[in-house]
């Protein structure tokens, strides 16, 4: 049970991403991962915004680029997940 679990999880994850990577262009992409990777939340959500127009569609775009990020470029973040995290809410 706890494998299907995991299974399914990994597959949502990779759903997200792929819906993640349509809404953004290369470009774009070019222009909001050193944003993301500098630890600049607030900057990378309103540069998202300025694309997207919803601030809910913003957060979720930067947690699925992060989390892409963190697995593909761990070595560009300077500090752990739990410190870049540290302080933001969104609720």
């Amino acid at each position: 049970m706890a494998a299907d679990s995991l299974a399914s999880e990994d597959n949502e994850r990779h759903e997200a991403l792929k819906i993640t990577m349509m809404i953004l262009t290369d470009e774009q992409c070019d222009k909001l991962d050193p944003i993301i990777l500098n630890h600049c939340i607030i900057d990378g959500l309103k540069q998202i915004l300025e694309w997207t127009g919803s601030l809910r569609g913003a957060l979720e775009i930067y947690n699925e680029r992060y989390a892409l990020l963190r697995e593909l470029r761990p070595d560009e973040f300077t500090c752990t997940d739990e410190e870049y995290w540290d302080g933001f809410y969104d609720g």
